[in-house]
């Protein structure tokens, strides 16, 4: 009897040894996403093409345009943040006008605005004196900064080549060009519209996965899900 139970004994605390340093592992399980046939085309760009299957996603991403608060520290409204000049937002109560001095030269001083939520970055955008007042407006500015505001990016890297890059961002602006409020950052940022899977759309990412012999496919899901985000939450570009 005394024998059985040194057995059981002896098993639960190997089990549970096995459990804790399970636990205490640094590295975590793989994860599975998720596999989806959507019937949506993979070069599309439209935010509305995914309303019909992902409607919870939709309606939470349209939560974007109610995103117009401020509180002590910071917040969503697009006010001048090197204004000193205007009154602040309701419920802020810091402005930093030194900006605009530190910045003489840049365009940067003619307009630096808060950040405000993904429906709105092509928006605030082509909206901006940065394009529209810096060089007199005369495309002194390459398109560059189209990369981190659109998915049509994609299209339009097809259709220009490297060109793209230093065209006037004014040229791109138009109506048949792109839809400011349905192809701004969206799905297909992040997902192949046809299956949902991470892919990136940025070619600067896709340049420095090639240079540092990074295949996509082989990295894990966690390494994709970090660089789908970084692809655009960076600010430069620099030679390496």
């Amino acid at each position: 009897m005394n024998n059985r139970l040194s057995s059981l004994v002896s098993v639960s605390i190997a089990l549970i040894g096995a459990l804790l340093l399970g636990g205490c592992s640094d590295v975590p399980a793989p994860l599975k996403a998720l596999v989806y046939k959507t019937n949506i085309k993979e070069d599309e760009t439209r935010m509305s093409a995914f309303k019909a299957q992902f409607p919870l996603q939709y309606t939470s991403y349209q939560k974007n345009n109610e995103s117009e608060v401020m509180t002590d520290y910071k917040g969503s409204i697009a006010f001048r943040k090197n204004d000193n000049v205007n009154p602040l937002p309701k419920g802020f109560r810091y402005a930093q006008p030194y900006l605009k001095n530190l910045w003489l030269g840049y365009p940067f001083s003619f307009e630096y605005n808060e950040a405000r939520g993904h429906t709105y970055a092509v928006e605030d955008f082509v909206n901006i004196d940065r394009i529209n007042r810096y060089g007199d407006g005369k495309g002194q500015l390459p398109a560059t900064c189209w990369n981190c505001k659109t998915p049509k990016m994609m299209t339009w890297h097809k259709e220009f080549g490297d060109k793209l890059w230093s065209m006037d961002p004014n040229t791109l602006r138009t109506r048949d060009k792109i839809d400011a409020m349905d192809e701004t950052i969206n799905c297909a940022n992040c997902h192949n519209p046809a299956n949902m899977e991470l892919r990136p759309y940025s070619e600067p990412l896709k340049d420095w996965l090639k240079r540092t012999n990074q295949v996509w496919d082989k990295l894990s899901r966690n390494e994709k899900r970090s660089l789908v985000c970084a692809q655009c939450h960076v600010e430069y570009y620099f030679q390496h």
